[in-house]
Parts: structure tokens; sequence; C-alpha cells
């Protein structure tokens, strides 16, 4: 029998043979309770309402409600302000200067900083009436944002390194792939929650895809050139597959 936790909702799977009885597959099930456990805990893309991972880090999480919209990073924690009423489809303003970087784009992802005194309204219960979806959004929002400032410098760095002719970066928040690359578009496409791991997983995902302009296929080739960037790229990869 097979178990595994799936990373984007977190759902136990058990693969078995049509021999193999309900019964045999709970008490496996059961016996495998405190692995399962660590794989929740431990997973950066499982979704909870009082923490998240940002570039390999646990931070708590607290949801304020007023007037305005946007977050703020301290230390150890994140801060979410969210407009009233909840169904509110106004969205804040990020102002960055792109002047000094071309794959640096305004957008209408916030790092606003909430007033100094937020009014949390009194009928809200933070926990209660935050429903996944809501908060969802902001957490997108959030990581569009951090992925954008983050990614905008190593892909500058990584470009004129390996002397790549990559114009355009996209960020998108994907399910099936890390990154994607279009040569004959100069342009290559990271995923937003690559914001939740390691910076270097980044770095390995960056230079991966900028290796494809040079080699198309995943051959000794491709790799060898991956290496020469990154030696450590097999320990990065293990961390996303």
């Amino acid at each position: 029998m097979r178990l595994r936790v799936l990373a984007y909702d977190s759902k136990v799977v058990v693969t078995a043979p049509r021999f193999v009885t309900n019964r045999e597959i709970e008490k496996f099930v059961q016996s495998q309770i405190d692995w399962i456990h660590q794989q929740l805990v431990g997973n950066p893309l499982r979704f909870s309402f009082d923490q998240l991972w940002l570039w390999g880090k646990v931070y708590q999480v607290k949801w304020l409600f007023g007037m305005q919209s946007g977050y703020q990073l301290w230390s150890d924690r994140v801060e979410f302000l969210l407009t009233l009423p909840l169904t509110s489809t106004s969205a804040p303003t990020r102002i960055l200067d792109s002047s000094q970087n071309p794959f640096l784009k305004p957008s209408h992802n916030s790092s606003l900083k909430p007033p100094q005194n937020p009014s949390l309204h009194p009928s809200l219960s933070p926990i209660f009436h935050l429903s996944q979806s809501i908060s969802q959004k902001a957490l997108d929002r959030f990581y569009l944002d951090q992925i954008t400032q983050q990614a905008s410098k190593r892909v500058l760095f990584w470009n004129e390194k390996l002397k790549t002719p990559v114009k355009k970066v996209v960020y998108r928040k994907m399910y099936s792939r890390w990154g994607s690359c279009s040569p004959d578009r100069q342009r290559i496409c990271l995923n937003t929650l690559l914001a939740k791991y390691d910076q270097a997983v980044l770095d390995y995902v960056i230079v991966h895809e900028l290796c494809h302009f040079f080699e198309k296929f995943h051959n000794q080739r491709f790799y060898q050139l991956i290496e020469h960037c990154l030696p450590n790229w097999r320990q990065l990869a293990k961390q996303i597959i």
C-alpha cells in the first residue's frame, strides 16, 4: 500500500491493491497517523487561518477588519486588514519603483500598511466570520506581492549571469508546475507559491527555466547547465517535488 498527503488540499490518499479490504486500509492509515500529522504541519502549501510560510519561515497571522485593505509584515507575524463589508471587491494599490528593474511591475496587489488603530467591527469574530475564500484571496495578493519583489531581483541577476534574452516575467498561482518558459516570446512564468519556500528554491526554479533557453529537453546537457550554476540543485529540487 502507498500513502500520500496531497500538498495543495492536504487530502490523505491511499493506493492499495483490489484485494485489500477497507478495514486493512483503515488500520494502515491509523498506523501512520504520526507521519500524516508531520506532513500536514510541515507542508508550506497547507492552508491555515493562523499561520503562513514565507521564504521558508513560519509567520503567525492576524486578521483585522476595517475600511482599508492591505497587510503589514513584521519579523514574526503578518497582519491582514480586510475591508468591510467582507463582500467588498475593492482592491488596494501598490506603488513600486520599476524604473531600475524591468521585471518589477506595479500591480493592484498591495503592501499597504494598515492604519495605526484599525477598527475591528464589534459584531465580527475574525475566526468565526472569516471564510477561507476571503482569506485565500488576501493570501494570494500577499504572495503575488512577495514573489514579484523578490523574484524580479533574482531574475535580473541570473538573466545577466547567463546572458539569456528574457524580457518579461509573469507571476501566476499554478497547481501543476513551479515555472514555465517561452523562449520565442523571451518570457518566463513563475508560480507565486514559490514565496512559501526558501529563496534558494526560487533561484533553482529561475535557473531551471532560463536553462531551457539553451536546451529544450531535460537531458544530460540541460542538467549540466543547472549544476554549473547551482551545484546543490538536487537538494533544492527535492523540496518542491
